[in-house]
């Protein structure tokens, strides 16, 4: 799974800061999407999978997509 120094690096890639993920968390359209932006803001605040109770893998699958494919990568992605 991404740590925080590769959360960080994805949100400098993509010009985000924690103002812009609150923001996109806030504003998703749905109850997933909420969910994975919040997992990037607590994985960059130096918190674990174990915080949402979902699977460190899923957690790890939706960081890895962020890094990626940046906001964009919340499509096509499966739970």
């Amino acid at each position: 799974m991404m740590g925080v120094r590769e959360i960080e690096r994805s949100l400098e890639q993509w010009q985000l800061g924690i103002k812009d993920l609150r923001r996109r968390m806030l504003l998703a359209p749905t109850p997933r999407e909420r969910e994975r932006w919040y997992a990037i803001l607590l994985l960059v605040q130096g918190l674990t999978a174990e915080a949402l109770e979902r699977d460190p893998h899923t957690i790890g699958r939706w960081a890895s997509a962020f890094g990626a494919g940046g906001p964009a990568a919340r499509e096509g992605l499966r739970d």
